[in-house]
């Protein structure tokens, strides 16, 4: 099984980045585990709120492999998604 965990901006926090290590290297004994990081959009006056996540959302896309099963989980974790992407 290949597992791949993509999210917008970077881990600056040390501890989380140690905890991200420990956990990818458990989990790399049992499948393939893979983090990609998307840069985070800046806002702008010129810029909204819906245009930075859909350009973040046109990048997560750009990454995610075909014939992929997508779990997407927003920060407050009530609006679970399970979809299968279209071949």
């Amino acid at each position: 099984m290949k597992i791949t965990l993509i999210w917008v901006a970077k881990t600056n926090a040390s501890y989380l980045s140690e905890g991200i290590k420990e956990y990818t290297d458990r989990l790399k004994h049992y499948c393939q585990f893979s983090i990609v990081e998307i840069p985070e959009y800046k806002s702008s006056s010129k810029t909204s709120f819906d245009e930075i996540k859909k350009k973040e959302g046109i990048a997560i896309l750009a990454k995610l492999p075909q014939n992929a099963n997508v779990i997407c989980w927003t920060k407050t974790a009530r609006n679970t998604l399970r979809a299968s992407l279209p071949k």
